[in-house]
């Protein structure tokens, strides 16, 4: 079935709002208050992740497959499959950082933090067996009325703060450290540039031109969401418009509670509680896409296991863990690209150079530098510059040492 083609305007929107949700809004808002203008180093990297796609998007719009299908025509059926599925790995970063951000954005109402993420994880997964457009909808809805009612603050209270806040974070990223660039920026900007849930919309638009401008207009408007919420942060943060909290996470619900208050008493119930249905909508429609993932690459094959129920229990035993909700993104984003980002570019140069790898050298690049991302999240779960910084290097050493031994096996079987 032919797909509708789409201008610049639909590809730009489209790529911003993939960004564009609670970890951008609540773990944002908990980033600034923790770091001060810095704090805005994630969503700023999702920028230039949707402003770098203008460079791979003649490829991926002259192509069109997702890279799994790139890759498994050339190294086979096992290399598609695992990267069809590292391609969704990712994604139970976004599951449990929706979790964590409802949970945390729920308890502002005097609700205990883990029985409000018991409370939208099991939301989440009987929202994820109701696929329904009517409620995809209700849930954008939702956040564009908090975004709508933060654009109102910003009017209010944030746009004296805009110049001097931009120039203070400019200012700031003289003090970026390497730990910061591999953590958080490359993270990000590279998750964007091999992400398929980016390529989808690029693959539909009409003509390379209309693709290369979406990307530019995307980066834009998640540019301006940026610097908008970083002078209502720093706007509420100098004017008290931030109201008791108990973490961080809870910067961005207190906000639009206290301005909902501010207004009529009993409003900031309506203002803030629209953000909680975004992280259960957001998360099951993750959910959805996730677990259908799960079961077209036979993952697990068991048809009596309910795998929506799965993927929620292991994206909350995530949530568990996560100390800050744009640290337990990245940290995920990282797994994915550390796993896939060297096998992806070795494709690319094989493509254009005509040489021969062994299709087992890049399936064992791949899960090298996923077994080394997960082993380092698990033990060292808040440092993500090392997941994606060790990921890279073992996942080419991988390959490297199993090119050798590929042929030094078959040098030696000409030989016998």
């Amino acid at each position: 079935m032919k797909t509708k083609k789409i201008n610049w305007v639909s590809v730009g929107f489209s790529l911003a709002s993939i960004h564009y949700g609670l970890g951008f809004l609540v773990g944002t808002g908990e980033s600034i208050f923790t770091q001060g203008v810095k704090g805005i180093l994630y969503p700023f990297s999702a920028a230039l992740g949707v402003l770098s796609l203008a460079i791979i998007s003649p490829f991926y719009l002259k192509l069109k497959k997702p890279i799994w299908e790139l890759m498994g025509q050339q190294y086979g059926t096992s290399v598609k499959r695992t990267v069809a599925f590292l391609s969704g790995s990712w994604m139970f970063g976004v599951i449990a950082s929706q979790i964590l951000g409802g949970g945390w954005a729920l308890s502002i109402f005097g609700f205990n933090r883990y029985l409000s993420m018991i409370l939208i994880a099991t939301l989440i997964y009987f929202l994820s067996r109701l696929n329904t457009s009517k409620l995809s909808k209700m849930f954008f809805y939702m956040l564009m009325f908090s975004s709508v009612t933060l654009f109102i603050i910003f009017l209010r209270n944030g746009i004296s703060f805009a110049i001097p806040s931009m120039g203070m974070f400019f200012d700031s990223l003289q003090t970026v450290t390497w730990r910061d660039f591999f953590g958080v920026i490359l993270s990000t900007i590279l998750v964007t540039f091999i992400g398929m849930d980016f390529h989808q919309f690029i693959v539909r638009s009409k003509n390379t031109k209309q693709a290369v401008y979406g990307t530019i207009f995307g980066g834009g408007i998640l540019l301006v969401l940026t610097f908008v919420l970083l002078s209502i942060i720093t706007g509420a943060m100098s004017s008290h418009l931030i109201g008791v909290i108990t973490d961080p996470k809870q910067v961005v619900p207190s906000i639009l509670q206290v301005f909902g208050n501010n207004l009529f008493p009993g409003l900031g119930l309506i203002f803030s509680l629209p953000i909680i249905f975004v992280s259960i909508g957001s998360g099951s429609g993750v959910t959805r896409v996730l677990s259908r993932t799960i079961s077209d690459v036979g993952l697990i094959n068991n048809k009596k296991l309910d795998i929506k129920l799965i993927t929620v229990v292991i994206g909350f035993l995530i949530a568990l863990t996560g100390e800050s909700i744009i640290t337990l993104i990245v940290a995920f984003y990282a797994m994915y690209v550390a796993s896939v980002f060297v096998p992806f570019v070795l494709y690319l140069i094989e493509r254009s150079q005509k040489y021969n790898y062994q299709k087992k050298s890049i399936l064992f690049s791949l899960w090298t530098g996923f077994l080394t991302a997960i082993a380092i999240f698990l033990f060292r779960r808040n440092e993500v510059d090392f997941i994606l910084l060790y990921g890279f290097i073992t996942s080419f050493l991988a390959f490297v040492l199993y090119e050798l031994y590929g042929r030094s096996l078959h040098t030696y079987g000409k030989k016998s």
